[in-house]
This record gives structure tokens, C-alpha cells and sequence, in this order.
């Protein structure tokens, strides 16, 4: 299998989504949070905070609506609490807790 993107560390995955204008205040603490989720998976919780593509560049057919880039304002830390909210949901769902 051939793999068409080079790896990348967590402090550089940092730095990409620093540049593509998520705020982060806690250097360590969205270290932690790669660590601990993982940056694909992480993904799914920062789809919601990037912007809105326009009407006319919209790919339905690619399911493309978000740009690339993020909304002002937003940040790692609105990340984490939806992460943390969704791991709780699931447990009070799935266990009853």
C-alpha cells in the first residue's frame, strides 16, 4: 500500500491547526489531547468549528460544505469540552452512570 501523506509528529499537527486559525491557549494541554484521542478521530469534533463553505463552492456530490479553515474564535479548548461531553454521553447511554 502507498501512503500519499508523510507522517507528522503531534507538536507539528499542533502547528497546522494553529495556522488554520485554531486558537490554542494551552500548548500542553492539546498535546495531551492528540495523545489522547488521536488527530483523525479529533477530527470529528473540530469539523463543527470550521467555517462554512459558500453557496457556490459547495460539493455536494464530495460531501465538501467546511472550509479548511476554522471560525473566529474558536479554539482547542471548545474541542475538548466537546469531547469530554460526548465520552460522558456515551457513558451515562452505554453504562447508566
Amino acid at each position: 500500500m502507498h501512503f500519499t501523506k508523510a507522517f507528522k509528529e503531534r507538536e507539528d499537527l499542533i502547528t497546522d491547526l494553529a495556522e488554520a486559525g485554531l486558537k490554542i491557549p494551552n500548548h500542553a494541554r492539546a498535546l495531551g489531547f492528540l495523545t489522547r484521542v488521536g488527530y483523525h478521530r479529533s477530527g470529528a469534533y473540530r469539523y463543527v468549528f470550521r467555517e462554512l463553505l459558500p453557496a457556490d463552492q459547495i460539493n455536494a456530490a464530495m460531501r465538501e460544505y467546511r472550509a479548511a479553515t476554522y471560525m473566529a474564535g474558536a479554539s482547542i479548548d471548545h474541542v475538548i469540552t466537546l469531547e469530554e461531553f460526548d465520552m460522558k454521553l456515551a457513558r451515562i447511554c452505554l453504562d447508566g452512570t
